[in-house]
């Protein structure tokens, strides 16, 4: 945590100083419509033709049992250590980038990918070969593999897979919600 903290806190006041050049004003606090075209921080109302709401991306509902043993990956980065087995649902940018961090620090990571390649908007060979590095590095990647369920259970999370019509199970310290979102 106190490495991430060395480059993930400045990003904010660098970013921001990077739209103040670009003649962009930022504003802190709490928003809200005060018209339809106006909306307030603090004392400040804004006024504007149009206004962009970018409040970011919610997880996929998996409409799975057990879903909401599922870690996000904004949790996933609070964690002061990293558990020793991790799973990973979901075959986005962030399942391969979490998945290859834990890794190196030696955590068993498995990836469960439903479709039959993963990063779907990524160049084929590109993700061929971060696949292949993937499992060089110990990553177990497990293509056409959709998570049905998590339990709980004494020791640890287990999550149920089938994959071309083979039950799977997997164990884990964690789970981690890298499912991108279809809406």
């Amino acid at each position: 945590m106190r490495f991430k903290c060395t480059f993930t806190q400045p990003v904010p006041k660098r970013r921001e100083e990077g739209l103040a050049k670009a003649g962009i004003v930022a504003f802190h606090g709490r928003a809200h419509f005060v018209g339809p075209n106006a909306v307030q921080v603090g004392d400040e109302v804004l006024q504007a033709r149009f206004v962009v709401i970018a409040a970011g991306q919610k997880p996929a509902d998996l409409k799975i049992p057990g879903q909401e043993l599922l870690t996000t990956s904004e949790q996933f980065l609070e964690l002061d250590e990293l558990p020793r087995r991790i799973v990973f649902i979901g075959g986005g940018y962030i399942a391969f980038e979490f998945a290859h961090v834990a890794a190196r620090v030696g955590s068993q990571v498995t990836i469960v990918h439903r479709g039959a390649r993963p990063l779907e908007l990524f160049d084929p060979d590109l993700v061929e070969q971060i696949v292949t590095r993937s499992r060089e590095l110990g990553i177990n990647v497990q293509l056409g593999t959709e998570a049905a369920e998590i339990e709980k259970g004494s020791r640890c999370l287990t999550v149920r897979a089938s994959a071309a019509g083979q039950k799977r199970t997997f164990e884990a310290d964690i789970v981690i919600h890298a499912a991108r979102s279809h809406t």
